[in-house]
């Protein structure tokens, strides 16, 4: 069964070790009890930046976006954004935005649309 959850402490403190973000929130992806990939955010504000997504499947790696949007929202962000170049081709493909230096979509608009992979 594939489960998208909070990093335990320790696997958070190792995700944002190696990515090298400090105050990241980490979501983790299982298959079964196996890791299978993961996504860093932090919250400026209203704003959610997407950090990292991590992970081998197309299909995964939209859930685990949408799970930090999700959670993003819970916690008051409105907008999401990304300024690196690691997930652009992911984020372009689901709706965000090219505003200048960054990537960006409303929440509400992102969830107002239907899954890209047709769920």
């Amino acid at each position: 069964m594939i489960t998208i959850v909070p990093a335990s402490p320790s696997e958070g403190a190792a995700i944002r070790e190696r990515e090298g973000f400090p105050a990241a929130a980490c979501l983790i992806l299982r298959d079964g009890a196996d890791p299978a990939g993961y996504v860093c955010y932090q919250i400026e504000g209203s704003r959610l930046e997407l950090l990292a997504v991590r992970g081998e499947d197309g299909l995964l790696l939209e859930g685990l976006v949408r799970a930090a949007l999700n959670a993003g929202e819970l916690e008051g962000a409105s907008e999401a954004f990304c300024r690196g170049a690691d997930p652009a081709a992911l984020l372009e493909r689901l709706g965000f935005q090219r505003k200048e230096e960054e990537l960006s979509v409303s929440i509400r608009a992102f969830f107002s649309r239907p899954c890209r992979g047709g769920c």
